[in-house]
């Protein structure tokens, strides 16, 4: 938002309201009484200058919350310019009562003529100032609510796409565990009951951390430990290595699950039957940036990392960052003959 905007926002915020009231009706006050100023005046004569103005001030009001409303804001121009120009009329009148001195010098005043009617032109020329004001705070105040209104259906949009990009990453999870599950429960039924229990405690984290704006970062890396482990017992030929500074990292928070995708796509082909399969992790603090570091073997001719490269997880990782940390993140992708690297970087001030 516009700095200057933000500005006004604050002078016009509805908290000050009775000020703004007392400034403009306090404008209008002074504006007549520097007009009329004469040294010979006496008292009746200030109590009519502040009775004058007080027509001005009436009329003002009135087509500002009424006839501003009702009328042109609905686009009703020309009841709107009536209505206005029958007010004006009325309080002409009302100020000839003011200034009363005889029935014959009142209907002289009323009566047509260039005097009466430059008189009525220049009353009318006043009003319009005045209003014009009133007027141009006001459809502020309506713009600075519209643009309040836009941001918060702007913030929830946000929070229902992010929502749903990590409910995407649930069935690719699940459909991944329970493939493992049921080749382990034939093959090695030991082994698949404690990866049931490891599971029990990712969808636990799942459950009750994905709904989060933010989470420990020291909670996600035990996520992605437990999702590593459960990995090791399957495999037993697969190196593991996970690299992290725990005191550096302590106190800092994260979306939750934003990881996932990369260590996904490593444990899918990094763990694959060759002779020297490794993952490799490291995270840590470089100032106030997060670097996350993921390095995995893979097989020379490998045509699923390509479909990684442009496939639907990666795409949901990038929505992700976009909405989370807009111009405060970098990912590197860097697909060898041997080897898949992913770098992310997350400025988190």
């Amino acid at each position: 938002m516009n700095p200057s905007f933000l500005i006004l926002e604050k002078i016009l915020n509805n908290k000050y309201r009775t000020l703004h009231h007392l400034f403009f009706t306090g404008l209008i006050l002074i504006f007549w009484f520097l007009f009329t100023i004469n040294p010979l005046n006496k008292f009746h004569d200030l109590i009519k200058t502040f009775f004058y103005a007080t027509t001005y001030i009436l009329i003002a009001y009135l087509n500002i919350y009424v006839l501003f409303t009702n009328f042109l804001l609905k686009g009703k121009i020309t009841f709107y310019i009536l209505s206005s120009l029958l007010s004006f009329a009325f309080s002409y009148v009302l100020q000839q009562f003011i200034y009363f001195k005889d029935w014959d010098t009142f209907n002289k005043d009323l009566s047509f003529s260039i005097r009466s009617f430059s008189d009525f032109a220049i009353n009318i020329i006043t009003y319009c100032m005045f209003i014009a004001l009133g007027l141009s705070v006001k459809v502020i105040k309506l713009l600075i609510s519209s643009e309040g209104r836009i941001q918060l259906l702007e913030k929830e949009n946000l929070k229902a796409e992010l929502s749903s990009l990590k409910n995407q990453l649930n069935p690719h999870f699940l459909f991944n565990t329970f493939n493992n599950l049921y080749v382990l429960s034939k093959t090695n039924p030991k082994i698949a009951s404690e990866m049931i229990l490891g599971f029990s405690d990712l969808m636990r984290y799942q459950l009750n951390e994905s709904d989060k704006d933010k989470v420990r970062i020291e909670n996600e890396i035990n996520y992605i430990k437990n999702f590593l482990d459960l990995e090791k017992l399957r495999k037993d030929n697969l190196r593991i290595s996970f690299e992290y500074n725990p005191y550096n990292l302590n106190g800092l928070f994260i979306e939750p699950l934003l990881f996932v995708t990369l260590i996904e796509n490593a444990v899918k082909h990094g763990s694959q039957k060759m002779e020297q399969a490794y993952i490799d992790v490291k995270i840590k603090l470089i100032e106030q940036t997060l670097c996350f570091e993921i390095e995995n073997s893979k097989p020379e001719l490998q045509v699923v990392d390509q479909q990684f490269n442009s496939g639907k997880g990666l795409e949901n990782l990038k929505k992700r960052l976009s909405l989370s940390y807009p111009l405060k993140h970098q990912l590197y992708l860097n697909n060898e003959k041997n080897r898949f690297k992913a770098k992310l970087l997350i400025q988190l001030v």
